[in-house]
């Protein structure tokens, strides 16, 4: 491998063996880098894969198709830096991917700390380019897909021309079905988001006006999902209907969601990672 400095990418001498990923978003960006992800594991099939998440969704979503990565929690604290330090140090890795350019020099500074000996991220322009041994050209116009599987480039991997984002969710799910009538058109609602998107909230008010029309033209079968935080949220519209709604608010793991999703006609929701799982359940028309 080489560690020389380059502004564009090129391709590691020998394949890695044991590579970090550096990943921080949530559920819908995690989803979006699954396609990167899928090609990193059938292109180096013997690598181990290990990941730095901030959220444990994160791993829910992962941990099934790359069984035998080990899963670090991003340190909250100044001090756990140090432990999280030392056990990457003792894993010594070959290579760290920085996934979000977002994160800014907090991740080049990591990366650079841990003393791994490749590190790729992407050019910025900034003064913390230089805490990187691969620079990847950052393209802001690009999607988000596009931009992950620039990723594999310093790697020598391939990607494929067409990016498959579904997800496989997998059986043993027939007891959600109580949930959703064979008899009427079921819908699924997702009124919240994160706490970072909630000035893109759709107003409350809305998605009542539209439960109400919804329930009263169509008569359909209207399935509310989310975190248990949204809990009196979806109370207030469950209200406006005078009840029959299910509520699974809290209820359900990220499989079990994705179930019902795939089972429902129709997906309304604010930006968040359960819109990403409705597009990678739900039929492409």
């Amino acid at each position: 491998m080489t560690s020389k400095h380059k502004d564009e990418s090129v391709n590691l001498d020998g394949a890695p063996k044991k590579i970090l990923v550096i990943f921080l978003s949530g559920l819908g960006n995690a989803l979006l880098f699954r396609p990167t992800l899928k090609a990193i594991r059938k292109g180096l099939p013997n690598a181990r894969i290990d990941f730095l998440i901030e959220q444990g969704i994160v791993e829910t979503l992962i941990k099934p198709e790359i069984p035998d990565s080990t899963f670090f929690r991003w340190p909250e604290e100044v001090w756990e830096c140090l432990v999280i330090f030392s056990k990457l140090k003792k894993e010594k890795y070959d290579c760290v991917l920085t996934t979000f350019e977002e994160q800014g020099w907090k991740l080049a500074l990591f990366g650079r700390l841990s003393g791994i000996p490749i590190r790729i991220g992407y050019k910025r322009g900034k003064w913390y380019d230089s805490f990187y041994t691969q620079l990847l050209a950052f393209n802001p116009a690009s999607h988000e897909v596009e931009r992950h599987l620039k990723l594999l480039e310093p790697l020598g991997l391939q990607r494929t021309e067409d990016p498959d984002l579904s997800l496989d969710i997998g059986s043993g799910f027939s007891q959600l079905l109580q949930f959703l009538p064979n008899d009427k058109i079921s819908v699924c609602i997702h009124a919240g988001c994160s706490r970072d998107l909630i000035r893109k909230r759709w107003p409350l008010e809305r998605f009542i006006a539209t439960s109400r029309e919804l329930n009263k033209r169509l008569g359909v079968n209207i399935v509310f999902l989310g975190g248990a935080d949204e809990q009196n949220m979806v109370t207030e519209i469950e209200k406006s209907l005078g009840g029959g709604a299910h509520v699974l608010i809290g209820r359900l793991n990220i499989w079990e969601t994705a179930f019902v999703i795939k089972n429902c006609a129709l997906m309304i929701s604010n930006d968040s990672g359960l819109m990403h799982l409705a597009c990678a359940s739900l039929p492409v028309f």
